[in-house]
């Protein structure tokens, strides 16, 4: 399990490209202590929401 710096959530790790845990950085949460990472579904979220401002400027 990992703290997710960019959603503030704590993930199950799936040892995959879609997540980047650190080797240092760690997060204590109710006494248990989280590696740092970055999970990918923020970056989906904005490309999301990229793609919708460019569809309702194209308008």
């Amino acid at each position: 399990m990992y703290y997710c710096l960019e959603c503030a959530q704590i993930h199950d790790r799936g040892y995959n490209e879609n997540e980047l845990v650190f080797n240092s950085g760690f997060f204590t949460s109710k006494g248990v202590i989280y590696p740092a990472g970055l999970c990918r579904e923020q970056q989906v979220k904005q490309l999301q929401n990229d793609a919708l401002d460019d569809h309702l400027t194209a308008l």
